[in-house]
């Protein structure tokens, strides 16, 4: 940027020395590039020169890309790396450059990762000052303001493409065989740029981001069957529908090429910015299909519009991948502030395999259910029943629980593009917990669809009032095709130790009153591979639910059982028939039609 040495043939650039030359050449790339679109924060680029690859026939004129990444994804990061997760991203799950991430943030990179600012760069570009010097492919860059000759290689053109890699224009999917291997993602998690690909080898649609490393690998060399279907791109004037192809067709050689494939649009696109070739630019410095594809990773200039959170069903919640294992998750009450308050009662296996449940509290908050830490610090909580105290359960303070569910976009999180077919699910949810040093993240789904649930929906948690705590139940209801109703109970209660245990009843055709074979089970742990259940009868219960009512303790709802725990501590837990039953949770809205 400061070379002395007398300046070159560059019509329309004043420069006195080659230095000054290349500065107001790169000034007017940057003038180019910032004259579409629009940032609050003030965008930051590093440019460099440094001796790249090059020889006589080929070589690296430059290179780019973004200097920090975020991403909305707390299943990633813990607390101490706060910096990198950021919740104003307009899609979770998925790496945003620094440079769109600071315009969407409204202020700098250096603001929201940390750290110095006098050093912080959104951008950083390196030259290759080896084609100058050499005088390659007839003489060196075109630092011409004015539009280059013929066959030259423009270096305005060039900065805006690569200024256009650091603001975003990139995927960040392996694109080599080596390591992970090509088709990996970064740290598993799709990027903003490759959430915007299709692949359509088998003549549909199928998202890039959402598919196998092999399958993504197989889209990177198929030519003419990787596209970019956002919307904008498509309705833009730049763009020509090529026969039957949904999209823009992204460069897919059919060898891999580090550098290029996957990250430029393809070669049937002469003329524009992004083709992975300088001389395919054909001299161009205007932005084309270049704006659209950078507004959709980021750069829109419209107002961001408030996210419309998603309304979670109430109910027990599987992931199918760890079947026994689940979730009761139901809203209780409405505060003062117009808050949402849930319970979230954790039902899963000890290391030996034995039943154990948990519970969480807490508000939803833009669809994230954040639960509130205990006295322990612990928002998921183990309990201890004790009768002789009041109340009888008390927080376990040497056990240790953290929960978080997120209903946002659980679609796309790495808990849900995990291989397993969920094929008609209504919701999805990302259920991350950390129990006494063990941790994980499922993507968890209804257990009843709304469509089959009862008139008199019974599903909700029960408890035995404020002078009979301690235990409860889980309670969900289906209308089977036959039209009898399926009557499922979680039965939480302690064993001898006062450890909290939970075993089920099941009724194909429920009828109030009726005795139920009471049921317990042995699993496998939450971090060990699935195995087959044994399932052994510990007694009885006999409910005798008929209305899902909040109010009245004292209402009709009965429930009586006894029941025994059958692992090494034993011990029975028992309730007389008439023993009245309320729900703790607010009653299930009645489906839709009824």
């Amino acid at each position: 940027w400061n070379a002395n040495t007398p300046p070159v043939q560059a019509s329309g650039n004043p420069g006195a020395t080659l230095g000054e030359q290349r500065r107001l050449a790169v000034l007017d790339a940057v003038s180019r590039i910032s004259a579409g679109f629009r940032s609050e924060a003030p965008i930051t680029v590093r440019a460099c020169w440094d001796e790249l690859e090059a020889d006589e026939t080929s070589a690296v004129l430059a290179q780019a890309g973004p200097e920090g990444l975020f991403i909305n994804d707390p299943s990633l990061f813990d607390d101490e790396q706060p910096g990198l997760r950021q919740t104003f991203l307009p899609e979770s799950h998925a790496w945003y450059a620094a440079a769109p991430s600071a315009k969407l943030a409204g202020t700098t990179f250096c603001r929201i990762a940390g750290g110095p600012c006098d050093s912080r760069v959104d951008v950083t570009i390196t030259f290759n000052s080896v084609v100058d010097s050499n005088g390659l492919f007839g003489g060196g860059f075109y630092y011409g303001l004015n539009p280059p000759p013929l066959g030259a290689i423009d270096f305005i053109g060039i900065a805006m493409h690569e200024i256009s890699h650091g603001l975003g224009f990139l995927s960040l999917v392996q694109v080599s065989d080596g390591g992970a291997g090509a088709g990996s993602e970064f740290f598993g998690r799709d990027d903003i740029f490759s959430r915007q690909l299709v692949d359509t080898r088998s003549g549909q649609a199928m998202s890039f981001s959402r598919s196998s490393n092999a399958d993504r690998r197989a889209a990177m060399t198929s030519v003419t069957k990787l596209q970019w279907v956002e919307s904008e791109a498509l309705a833009s004037p730049f763009y020509t529908p090529r026969g039957s192809e949904p999209g823009v067709r992204i460069y897919a050689p059919s060898s891999l090429r580090p550098g290029s494939t996957l990250s430029h649009i393809d070669l049937v696109y002469r003329g524009d910015l992004m083709v992975p070739s300088s001389s395919a630019q054909d001299g161009n410095r205007a932005l084309k299909l270049t704006q659209p594809m950078l507004n959709a990773v980021g750069w829109r200039s419209e107002p961001t519009v408030m996210p419309n959170f998603p309304a979670p069903f109430v109910g027990q919640w599987l992931d199918r991948d760890r079947a026994g294992h689940g979730i009761d998750f139901q809203r209780v009450f409405r505060t003062a502030q117009g808050q949402e308050i849930y319970t979230l009662l954790f039902y899963s296996y000890d290391q030996n395999g034995l039943p154990e449940w948990f519970l969480a509290t807490g508000p939803l908050v833009d669809g994230v259910f954040l639960a509130d830490a205990d006295s322990f610090g612990n928002s998921l909580v183990s309990y201890v029943y004790d009768g002789n105290r009041s109340p009888p359960q008390r927080a376990d303070g040497a056990r240790r629980g953290q929960v978080r569910l997120d209903f946002n976009q659980a679609l796309d999180s790495a808990a849900c593009n995990d291989g397993i077919d969920r094929t008609g699910a209504e919701q999805l949810a990302t259920f991350a917990w950390s129990l006494d040093g063990d941790e994980g993240n499922w993507c968890m789904e209804p257990l009843i669809a709304l469509a089959d649930r009862t008139a008199v929906d019974l599903t909700g948690t029960w408890y035995g009032g404020i002078n009979d705590q301690g235990w409860g139940a889980s309670v969900a209801t289906a209308r089977r095709a036959d039209d009898t109703n399926l009557f499922f109970a979680l039965l939480y209660y302690p064993d001898s130790q006062g450890t909290g245990r939970w075993g089920y009843a099941l009724s194909e055709q429920y009828e109030p009153g009726a005795a139920i074979t009471f049921m317990q089970r042995r699993g496998y742990c939450r971090t060990c591979p699935s195995e087959p259940f044994l399932d052994e009868p510990a007694g009885t219960l006999v409910p005798a639910l008929t209305e899902p009512t909040q109010e009245m303790i004292d209402g009709p709802n009965r429930l009586g059982f006894e029941v025994q725990f059958l692992g090494p501590a034993g011990g029975s837990f028992a309730r007389p028939e008439q023993t009245p039953l309320t729900l703790l949770s607010a009653p299930a809205a009645v489906p839709s039609g009824q």
